[in-house]
C-alpha cells in the first residue's frame, strides 16, 4: 500500500472586518490625495507628472482591491516610489532634451499667460492723478484722486470710481490741501508710509472691465490698461497699445520683426537642441567638456578607491584576515 504525498496548499486567511475597513480607508484617502494632485498638476500644465501619478494610483488601486494581487501589497508603495523618483526622472530628462526647457522657459504655458496678461501700459493722452491712500483694519485700500483740472474722485478696489468731494461718500472734512482727513472705515496713511507700502503699486482700483487706476509713482496714479490679450484662435498675444501680433514661436510670443515677450514657456522643439549641439561651436565646446568630465570623474573615483582598498588589503594582509 502506497501513500501519495500531497503538497499542502496555501490558503490565505480570511480578512478581518477591521483590516478591511483600514484597507478601504487607505484606498479612499490615497485616491483623494492623488486626484487632487493630478487635477492641480493638469491645471498648471504639468501633464507629464499628472500622468505618472495617475498610473501609480491605478496600480495601487488594483493591488489593494483585487485579492489575486495580495502579494504585491507589501511592495506597492515601494514600487510607486521607484517609478516616481527613479523611472520618471529618467523619462523626463529624455523628454527635456526635445524641449526648450531652460532659462526664460521654466514655466508652463498655463503659468506664463497670466503673468503676461498682468503687464499694463499707459494709453497715450490718458489723464494722471495725484493720490492719497487710506487703509482699513481689514487691510483694504482706498484712494483719493485729483486730476490736473482739480476734479476729485474716490476709488476702491473692485468698485466703480466715483466723483467725490470732502463731506460726501463717508469722507470727512478737507485739510489745507483739499484732501479729506478721514474716510469712514479707513485710516488716512502718511505720505511717506504710503510711498513705502509695497502692496499699493500692485493694486488695481476701480471696477474690473471698467476704468481702473494703478499707482505708477510715489506721487501719481494712472489709468493703466492691460497691454497684452491672448487670442486662442491664433495662439497669439495682441498688443493693445499698437496692435502688434505676437505669435507663439517655440514657447516665445514673437512678432514677425523679432520682438518678443517675456517670460517664455516650455515647448517641444524637436531636434533643434541636437542640431545646435552639432552646428554651434560655442555650444558644442562646453557640452563636450562636461560630457567628457562625466565619464572621467566616475572612472577615476572607482579606480582610485579600488586601488586604495587593494593596497590597504595587501599591506595589512594576514592569514586569518
Amino acid at each position: 500500500m502506497t501513500v501519495s504525498a500531497q503538497k499542502p496548499k496555501y490558503k490565505k486567511s480570511a480578512e478581518s472586518p477591521l483590516s478591511a475597513l483600514i484597507r478601504i480607508l487607505f484606498i479612499v484617502v490615497f485616491d483623494v490625495a492623488a486626484g487632487w494632485f493630478v487635477v492641480n498638476a493638469i491645471q498648471r500644465g504639468y501633464t507629464e507628472i499628472s500622468v505618472i501619478i495617475g498610473l501609480i494610483a491605478v496600480f495601487v488601486n488594483i493591488v489593494f482591491i483585487l485579492p489575486q494581487a495580495y502579494p504585491f501589497r507589501w511592495m506597492a508603495i515601494g514600487l510607486g516610489f521607484l517609478v516616481l523618483f527613479v523611472i520618471y526622472p529618467m523619462i523626463f530628462t529624455l523628454y527635456v532634451a526635445f524641449t526648450n526647457y531652460g532659462d526664460g522657459h521654466l514655466l508652463t504655458k498655463e503659468q506664463a499667460l497670466p503673468l503676461i496678461e498682468k503687464i499694463k501700459y499707459l494709453p497715450e493722452g490718458s489723464a494722471t492723478y495725484t493720490w492719497t491712500a487710506y487703509k482699513s483694519e481689514a487691510g483694504e485700500y482706498a484712494l483719493w484722486l485729483t486730476d490736473k483740472d482739480g476734479n476729485t474722485f474716490l476709488a476702491y478696489q473692485n468698485k466703480p470710481i466715483n466723483a467725490a468731494k470732502p463731506g460726501e461718500l463717508g469722507l470727512g472734512e478737507a485739510d489745507k490741501k483739499g484732501i479729506p482727513n478721514t474716510l469712514e472705515g479707513y485710516k488716512r496713511l502718511n505720505t511717506l508710509i504710503a510711498a513705502a507700502d509695497k502692496n499699493l503699486p500692485n493694486i488695481l482700483f476701480g471696477e474690473e472691465g471698467g476704468e481702473q487706476v494703478q499707482i505708477s509713482s510715489p506721487s501719481t496714479a494712472s489709468p493703466l490698461q492691460q497691454r497684452y490679450v491672448y487670442d486662442p484662435a491664433q495662439d497669439a498675444m495682441i498688443d493693445q497699445s499698437n496692435g502688434d501680433v505676437y505669435l507663439n514661436v517655440f514657447g516665445t510670443f514673437t512678432t514677425k520683426d523679432g520682438k518678443a515677450i517675456k517670460p517664455g514657456f516650455r515647448s517641444v522643439v524637436g531636434l533643434e537642441n541636437f542640431s545646435k549641439f552639432l552646428t554651434s561651436p560655442a555650444l558644442r565646446g562646453p557640452l563636450v567638456t562636461i560630457l567628457i568630465w562625466n565619464f572621467i570623474f566616475p572612472l577615476i573615483s572607482v579606480l582610485s578607491t579600488f586601488a586604495l582598498g587593494l593596497a590597504i588589503a595587501i599591506m595589512y594582509n594576514e592569514k586569518d584576515f
